[in-house]
């Protein structure tokens, strides 16, 4: 996972092209979203405050690194503490898709949407 955060802590950190100066410095909302882009390969994404849009934000150095606007849309939600790793995720996911069934809920079945949203820094110094 780690080797996800550092183009993105970069680019937050100033790789970046200012619109009005260079390297400016991005602040980070929090959570940070990790999914399974496809099988093995996973994405990072950084939640940008309101305060920035597509056109005022800065742009990444990092060609890594895609600047996009999510729509708003509805998600599915279990709070879990602990370490992340691949099995806790898988664990809480299943416990997630039992408590919607139970309540009519119906979800994706597509392993590619299932995001993990934490709030502890994805990388420790």
């Amino acid at each position: 996972m780690c080797a996800g955060y550092k183009p993105l802590s970069d680019y937050i950190t100033g790789q970046n092209v200012s619109k009005s100066i260079d390297k400016k410095e991005v602040d980070e909302a929090t959570p940070v979203l990790t999914s399974q882009s496809k099988p093995g390969e996973q994405t990072m994404t950084f939640l940008m405050p309101p305060k920035y849009t597509l056109d005022s934000i800065p742009l990444p150095l990092n060609t890594d690194v895609k600047l996009m606007r999510v729509p708003e849309h509805t998600v599915a939600v279990l709070k879990f503490s602990g370490h992340l790793n691949a099995k806790l995720v898988e664990v809480k996911e299943q416990q997630l898709r039992k408590a919607c069934e139970e309540e009519g809920v119906k979800l994706d079945n597509d392993k590619n949407n299932v995001q993990v949203a934490s709030y502890n820094p994805p990388c420790k110094n």
